[in-house]
């Protein structure tokens, strides 16, 4: 299975209830059109954990969407 890490801010001005929405309704669509097999939801990362060394971004929201190959994740990629 292969995954695409997301790791983003919203704008200004976008709430993370609207955009909640939005990402679900792109990973339904996606899913619908064999585009990719699952995504988890938006998570907050955590860089203060002590697990998290990541130190070149500073990206307060990540999410995963999986892919069942190369092929999907191609597709989709050239889709969106």
């Amino acid at each position: 299975m292969h995954q695409l890490l997301n790791q983003f801010d919203l704008k200004p001005g976008v709430t993370r209830a609207r955009f909640d929405a939005a990402w679900k309704s792109f990973v339904d669509h996606l899913i619908a059109q064999n585009w990719a097999v699952s995504a988890g939801p938006v998570f907050t990362r955590q860089p203060e954990s002590g697990y998290d060394t990541d130190e070149v971004r500073a990206h307060r929201l990540m999410a995963v969407i999986s892919f069942r190959d190369q092929a999907q994740a191609d597709a989709a990629w050239a889709a969106i």
